[in-house]
C-alpha cells in the first residue's frame, strides 16, 4: 500500500511539474534563433516599413471617408458635434446634468420647419435623427446616440455611436480618471478597430516623466494589425512594436535619466552623437516572432547624421545587419 501511494504521488507530481512548464512564458530575449533562412526573414522584416502605411490606411484614410460625410451633414442638419471628442458644443444640443449624466434628450430633423424639434428622450440620453443626405431630406437614416457620464471632472466617459439604416458605422468611446491615472480610448469604425490607452501618475498625463504605459492598437478585420507600447518600470522603459505576426522588444535601462540628462544637453551641437552613445549602451533588443519561441535577431541603434530619428538594424545569427526604420512609439521630451 505504502509503495502504491508512493508511486501516485510521483505521478501528481510529474503531471504538475508539466502543467507548470507548459505555463512558463520564454522571455524574448531568451528565444533560440530561427532556422529559417536570411533571405526569408529580410522580406518577413518589410513588414516594419509599413507601419506608416497601416497608420495611415486607417487615420487619414478610412476613418476619413466615413467621417467626413458624416461632419457634412452634421453641419448640413445644425447639429455641433466634436467627432473626435464626442462633445455636444451647441446649447441647443446639450441637456444639463442630472446625477452626472445626461438628461435624455431627442433631436429630429424637421424638413417641413427646416429645424430640429426636441424633445424629452425618457431613455436618459441623448438621441439625434438627421438626413445622412445632403440633398435629399425625406429621411432620417443617421442615428447619433450619446451617453456621457462624469464625476467632479475627475472621472470622465462619454460615447457616442453612429449608425446609418440601423447599421453602425462608428463608435467611439473616451474615458479619462486623473485620480486612478488611467486614459483610454476605443474606435470601432467598421472594418477598423483603434484603441488607445495610457497611464500615468501624479494627476498629470502627456508627460514622459509621469507617464507608466501607453498602448496603441489598430487592427484591421481580414487585414494587418498593429501593436505599439511604452511600459515604464523604476525609471527603466520597455517599447514593445508587433506587427502582424513580428514583434520588436526593447528595454532601456535608466530611461528616465537619460531624459533628465538629454534635456540639459540641448543646444548642444554633439547632441544626436551623445544621444545615440548613451542610448545604445543602456539598450537590449530583439526581434522574435509573436506566435512561436524563435528569434530573428538582435536589435540595436544605427547613427545616421541624416536620419534624427535613430533607425535600427537587426543583427541575424551570423552577424550580418539589416537595416530597419524607426518602429517603436515615441516619447514627448
Amino acid at each position: 500500500m505504502k509503495k502504491l501511494l508512493y508511486m501516485l504521488c510521483l505521478l501528481v507530481f510529474a503531471a504538475c511539474s508539466d502543467d507548470d512548464d507548459k505555463n512558463e512564458v520564454m522571455s524574448d530575449f531568451d528565444k533560440p534563433f530561427t532556422s529559417i533562412s536570411k533571405s526569408e526573414l529580410k522580406g518577413m522584416l518589410q513588414d516594419f516599413w509599413l507601419i506608416d502605411t497601416i497608420i495611415d490606411d486607417y487615420e487619414e484614410g478610412h476613418r476619413m471617408d466615413v467621417i467626413r460625410p458624416i461632419g457634412d451633414a452634421l453641419e448640413k442638419y445644425k447639429v455641433d458635434i466634436n467627432l473626435n471628442n464626442s462633445i455636444i458644443r451647441s446649447t441647443r444640443s446639450t441637456a444639463a446634468p442630472v446625477e452626472n449624466k445626461f438628461t435624455g434628450m431627442k433631436l429630429t430633423w424637421n424638413p417641413q420647419k427646416q429645424d430640429l424639434d426636441t424633445t424629452i428622450n425618457a431613455d436618459g440620453f441623448m438621441e439625434i435623427l438627421i438626413p445622412y443626405s445632403l440633398t435629399d431630406d425625406s429621411r432620417n437614416d443617421l442615428r447619433i446616440v450619446v451617453n456621457n457620464e462624469w464625476n467632479n471632472n475627475n472621472n470622465r466617459r462619454n460615447e457616442i455611436t453612429y449608425y446609418r439604416d440601423g447599421q453602425l458605422i462608428i463608435n467611439i468611446e473616451n474615458y479619462i480618471n486623473s485620480e486612478e491615472g488611467i486614459e483610454y480610448s476605443n474606435e470601432n469604425i467598421p472594418p477598423y478597430f483603434f484603441s488607445y490607452k495610457s497611464t500615468f501618475k501624479n494627476n498629470t498625463y502627456n508627460n514622459a516623466t509621469t507617464m507608466q504605459s501607453t498602448e496603441i492598437t489598430i487592427r484591421k478585420e481580414g487585414g494587418r494589425s498593429l501593436f505599439q507600447s511604452i511600459n515604464m518600470e523604476n525609471g527603466n522603459a520597455s517599447f514593445l512594436t508587433e506587427c502582424n505576426n513580428l514583434r520588436a522588444h526593447v528595454t532601456m535601462n535608466n530611461y528616465n535619466n537619460i531624459l533628465q540628462l538629454l534635456q540639459r544637453l540641448r543646444g548642444n551641437d554633439n547632441i544626436d552623437k551623445l544621444a545615440f552613445e548613451i542610448l545604445k549602451k543602456n539598450m537590449s533588443g530583439v526581434i522574435v516572432f509573436a506566435d512561436r519561441d524563435e528569434k530573428i535577431g538582435d536589435l540595436d541603434l544605427f547613427f545616421d547624421e541624416e536620419d534624427d530619428e535613430l533607425p535600427l538594424i537587426c543583427r541575424f545569427q551570423d552577424g550580418e545587419e539589416y537595416r530597419l526604420p524607426s518602429i517603436f512609439l515615441e516619447m514627448n521630451l
